[in-house]
């Protein structure tokens, strides 16, 4: 940062449950480089639900996020994740608290998010 001379951190909150941490980051900037500023900004309604973790999962099963990320990070993503490596994304059709990925349980799932004929014997 200070090799680039920035005076400015951009972070993004999309909930509440966001600031805390980011409040904490901000203080402990402040307190090691008090000559760096850090601004909070908030997404546009209809991207509060979109983040790095949720876009690069959907990359990672071979999904289009091209309408979440600029078009230089859409291709590096499809560079670093080919066509999902081979690999179908898993279905769920009920997640529960105790779901994580399908991948895990199947082909014992609990909840019934794969279907019969789907599931190995």
């Amino acid at each position: 940062m200070h090799a680039h001379g920035a005076r400015v951190i951009l972070r993004g909150l999309r909930a509440v449950s966001d600031f805390e941490y980011e409040f904490q980051m901000a203080g402990m900037n402040r307190n090691l480089h008090p000559e760096v500023e850090t601004l909070f900004l908030t997404p546009a309604e209809q991207y509060m639900f979109i983040s790095a973790t949720i876009v690069r999962e959907i990359a990672r099963f071979g999904g289009d996020v091209s309408m979440f990320v600029h078009p230089a990070v859409n291709r590096r993503l499809k560079a670093k994740l080919p066509a999902s490596r081979g690999r179908e994304a898993p279905m769920a059709l009920m997640i529960t608290d105790e779901c994580i990925n399908c991948d895990v349980c199947e082909p014992e799932c609990p909840n019934g998010a794969i279907p019969r004929d789907r599931k190995s014997t």
